[in-house]
């Protein structure tokens, strides 16, 4: 099958009609902002409609700037906002709940078997990742002197 970039601001008129007819999308990852659990290039995710949002979820939207950005809810606020960092950033946005276009359902690497982020075992390594917050930086310099070495 041949394949062909397209920006998502093309691809958000078609999502949401997709969404409005119950189906879901597939998305390929650009970008390291969600390393280590998505992969820029190598990662699908399956987007549906944010019915229901939770801590942990991770969500696609519409940053103050206009970009279209996918990152993962880090604390959900009494006014509805969303406290709102990449797994592999250190800097949180705070984005209003409005603003989300979609949820991912699911994620794959490489044709491997879809992964469902709201899964205890998914949701426990998210969770691992972001209390090693402060030492991110010295494990994903480790990850990467390793993958020189082997």
């Amino acid at each position: 099958m041949k394949r062909k970039t397209v920006y998502l601001k093309e691809l958000i008129p078609l999502l949401q009609e997709r969404f409005k007819k119950g189906k879901a999308s597939i998305i390929q990852i650009k970008g390291t902002s969600m390393r280590p659990f998505y992969k820029n290039g190598k990662t699908l995710v399956k987007l549906i409609p944010p019915k229901t949002l939770s801590k942990g979820d991770a969500v696609l939207f519409i940053s103050e700037n206009g970009q279209y950005v996918l990152h993962r809810i880090v604390k959900i606020k009494k006014d509805a906002s969303l406290i709102i960092c990449g797994d592999g950033n250190f800097l949180k946005d705070k984005v209003p709940s409005s603003n989300v276009i979609a949820r991912v359902k699911a994620h794959s690497h490489n044709g491997e078997d879809w992964v469902l982020e709201r899964s205890q075992s998914f949701q426990r390594k998210v969770m691992i990742w972001q209390t090693l917050k402060p030492f991110r930086k010295i494990l994903m310099r480790l990850k990467r002197f390793n993958h020189k070495e082997g």
